[in-house]
């Protein structure tokens, strides 16, 4: 890979940007990047710095999350490329990919996965197949000690296999029998040549451990590692980061732990939390200067956390001044009774937003915090003549994390659906639905501060225009219940 000059490298980064690309070799950095900041740009900087300051491309490995983001950083490296030959290119993969590599690559003229006694290529377990293989490792009487069908079964124990730890509000007799279906499924999985996606991780350790010639092989084939969204690491993750990672080897991680909100998925905020801890001599670095948002906008985006203290306490600025007046406009709060008032609102508002400010529709979203209320609200908005057919975005706020928009209509804010509770994703009883939403347990209290980085995340997906929406009268799960407005409307 032909690689720039300095100037080349560093060009249009602000102070805070170079401080993290041209940080120490020597030293684990963490880069907390507020939302809006530039993290993929400082990310692909880095790797091209490493690559000419340090090491060949090819020995660089930089780890994402999905397929889309690992595309998107290797395409901003091949901007870099000039026309040289004779080097290499960064890897720059998933988690998931790469242990699947390494599983299927062949060291000392023998295929590594056929050492842990697998045979062939590691296959997906088909999703439609895997339900009755869960089926099969569990009796009736098991479910039913665990309360769960054979659907939430399979979902636990694929959590399980992701992240190996004891799950909050299960009883030892509870923990004992998903341990026992655990250790069933992946026998049956093992005799049949199929692998779960946790599979790979947990089998390029399992390698890692059991053969330290393929370990020493794979710590010096790379020479500098660097993760991207860091706070949605896991302890398993973290583990195989510490296997590849050997003394003074360059590490660079880039997250925000204000948008730490897949906890649900196994992901341990801990993680970034307490980086120095896992990775001695650590450096952190803040990106601060939001390129996306106006500065009412941001203004609204710091008050959710102006308590927050520590060395994890970011501000932001904005890096764009507001050019017109409907740019200084700070968010909107709307409170309607009905979902068929927010709808006509939604369609005034929308044209309005057309008209007035020539938005095209991919430019407008309205995100949700349930699939549910999504869906109602899209077919009340199929009605309004003013769409011909054509609808904004409508995500949820989980799906539009990394994505902007010029205007967002953050919606679902009721307390009890937003912040929300485990309680309500699932079909309950009227009973468990109003227990729910009246009362949070110990467990779901605890789960009020990742509600509010997604809350965070919902606000910082505008540049221009904020609504946030509050209905008082709502269809959940087939009844009508009145909401009080979410607590998180009062936070900005």
């Amino acid at each position: 890979m032909p690689l720039p000059n300095n100037s080349e490298l560093l060009y249009g980064l602000n102070s805070e940007q170079v401080r993290a690309v041209t940080a120490a070799f020597e030293r684990p950095l963490l880069v907390l990047a507020g939302a809006g900041s530039g993290k993929t740009l400082v990310l692909t900087r880095r790797i091209a710095y490493l690559a000419e300051k340090f090491c060949a491309p090819e020995r660089v490995l930089a780890l994402t999350f999905t397929r889309a983001a690992a595309r998107e950083m290797a395409g901003r490296l091949t901007a870099f490329a000039n026309g040289g030959a004779g080097r290499g290119a960064p890897l720059v993969t998933t988690f998931h990919a790469f242990c699947l590599r390494v599983l299927f690559e062949e060291v000392d003229g023998k295929r590594n996965c056929t050492r842990l006694g697998y045979r062939g290529r590691p296959r997906l377990v088909p999703a439609q197949i895997r339900p009755r293989m869960i089926a099969a490792a569990s009796t009736r009487s098991e479910r039913l000690l665990l309360g769960m069908d054979v659907l939430e079964l399979e979902a636990l124990v694929l959590k399980r296999l992701a992240f190996p730890k004891k799950q909050d509000g299960l009883s030892a007799e509870q923990e004992a029998c998903i341990e026992t279906i655990t250790g069933r499924y992946s026998i049956a999985k093992k005799q049949a040549g199929l692998w779960d996606f946790a599979d790979f991780i947990a089998g390029a350790l399992r390698l890692f451990d059991t053969e330290e010639t393929i370990a020493k092989h794979y710590e010096s084939k790379y020479l500098a590692v660097l993760v991207d969204e860091f706070q949605d690491t896991n302890p398993v993750q973290i583990k195989l980061l510490k296997r590849l990672l050997t003394a003074n080897k360059p590490f660079f991680a880039v997250g925000d732990d204000d948008q730490a909100i897949y906890g649900f998925q196994g992901a341990d905020r801990r993680t970034i939390l307490n980086f120095a801890e896992h990775f001695q001599n650590s450096e952190i670095v803040k990106l601060q200067t939001n390129y996306r948002s106006t500065p009412a906008i941001l203004a609204a985006a710091n008050k959710i956390f102006r308590k927050k203290p520590g060395q994890y306490g970011k501000v932001l600025r904005a890096g764009l001044i507001a050019k017109t007046v409907s740019e200084q406009r700070k968010p909107v709060k709307k409170i309607f009774e009905t979902e068929d008032e927010m709808s006509i609102w939604l369609a005034d508002t929308i044209r309005k937003l057309k008209a007035d400010h020539a938005l095209d529709f991919s430019g407008i979203a309205i995100l949700f915090r349930l699939n549910q209320t999504r869906d109602s609200m899209e077919a009340l908005l199929k009605k309004e003549s003013v769409f011909d057919s054509r609808l904004p975005r409508l995500l949820t706020v989980h799906s539009a994390k990394g994505m902007e928009f010029d205007a967002v209509f953050l919606c679902d804010l009721e307390e009890g659906i937003f912040p929300g509770t485990r309680g309500i994703t699932h079909n309950p009883s009227f009973l468990e639905l109003l227990a729910a939403v009246v009362k949070r347990n110990k467990s779901e209290e605890e789960e009020l501060g990742e509600e509010q980085r997604l809350f965070y995340v919902g606000v910082t997906r505008a540049k221009r225009f904020l609504w946030l929406v509050s209905v008082r009268n709502k269809e959940l799960y087939g009844r009508t219940m009145r909401f009080e407005g979410s607590r998180f409307l009062r936070l900005v």
